[in-house]
Order: C-alpha cells, then sequence, then structure tokens
C-alpha cells in the first residue's frame, strides 16, 4: 500500500509520508501531503 501510495502522490505532485508519536505511540500508516497544501491521512486496517 506504502509504495502504491508514494507513486501516485509522485505523479500528481505531492508526498507521501509515515508517521509515528514516539511518545503515545499513535500511528498513520500514511500521510499524503500536495503542494497546495491539501492532505490526507490514511490507515492501513486490513484484517
Amino acid at each position: 500500500m506504502e509504495r502504491d501510495l508514494r507513486i501516485y502522490a509522485e505523479i500528481l505532485g505531492g508526498q507521501s509520508y509515515h508517521f509515528r508519536d514516539n511518545v503515545s505511540g499513535d500511528e498513520v500508516n500514511a500521510i499524503v501531503e500536495f503542494k497546495e497544501g491539501d492532505h490526507a491521512a490514511l490507515n492501513d486496517v486490513r484484517a
């Protein structure tokens, strides 16, 4: 999932990041951010 999101984001002029808070342990699998400031946070919740 992360590789595909990175490729799609780059094609559209954005970047993809992974986020983990070292204090609370909160994690987001992917944050996609574009130059215009638009962004999305996505979690992979496959069972």
